[in-house]
This record gives C-alpha cells, structure tokens and sequence, in this order.
C-alpha cells in the first residue's frame, strides 16, 4: 500500500477513508462503483435535477410578479391578491435558439374595484415575451397641451 494511504489509516479520518477504499481493487486503481453507488449517484442527480426546476420556477414566479406589479401600478389600477398563478409550462425555443422553458403567469387586476380581471405576463427563460393585462391610462388632452 503506498505510503499517502497508509498514512490516512492513522489519522482521525480513517472511517471515511475505509468506506472509500472499500470500492478500491488495489491501491492504483481507480474507484469502482457498485450498482447500489450507481442508483445513489442517479437518484442525487434527479433531485439536484428537481432542485435546480423548483429554483428556476421561483425565480421566474418572481420574475412575472414584478412585471405583474409594474403593469397594473404603470396603468393605474389595482393589482388583486399581490401574486401570480402559473398556468402554463411547456418547452420552447429562446432567440438564440437554445430549448428552454416557457412559462405563463396570470394574475387579476381591477380598473374600478368592481370587476375582476385576468392579465398573463409570458417568459421564455428569463426573458418576458408578452403581457396581456391592463393597459396604460390614456393621457386625456382638452383644449390646450395641458394633460388632465
């Protein structure tokens, strides 16, 4: 055994150098993995896979709400209930062509407090692509140039 490894015997980390070596043939070669190390390493992939998604969903939910927020506060009316509601995911192509997710949000707004409204903010990947929503309040001019 090669003098490195014998060295890791003796010290306080031994366990995790025996639970190591346990895959080795000989000390030269490399480290074989079994099929129970393979569905570890698999299964660690898909929730890394999973985390990775949930994280990416987040960051766009986050994303739509501050269009969202921006949209209604820039055409004056009222945004209802403050969040939005993912309802549509499916695979697209980016402008760069790259498959990426696009994802829809919708979101309720009401001009006069009466009626509720349904607007969609539309991401592909970072990037927004629509907003069907509440439209600007118009700039009401009468007689001169003033704005009312």
């Amino acid at each position: 055994m090669p003098r490195a490894a014998l060295s890791l015997l003796e010290s306080p980390h031994r366990r995790t150098f025996f639970c190591f070596a346990t895959h080795l043939r000989s000390a030269g070669d490399a480290a074989m993995l079994g099929p129970m190390d393979t569905f570890a390493l698999f299964a660690l992939c898909v929730i890394a896979a999973l985390f990775w998604n949930w994280w990416s969903d987040r960051s766009a939910a986050e994303l739509a709400i501050r269009v969202a927020h921006k949209a209604c506060t820039d055409a004056g009316v009222t945004w209802l209930d403050q969040n939005v509601q993912r309802v549509r995911k499916r695979l697209a192509r980016s402008d760069e062509g790259r498959l990426t997710w696009q994802r829809d949000f919708d979101f309720e707004f009401s001009a006069n407090g009466d009626e509720r409204q349904i607007g969609r903010v539309s991401l592909v990947g970072s990037r927004v692509v629509g907003l069907i929503g509440p439209d600007r309040a118009p700039t009401l001019y009468v007689g001169g140039a003033r704005p009312i």
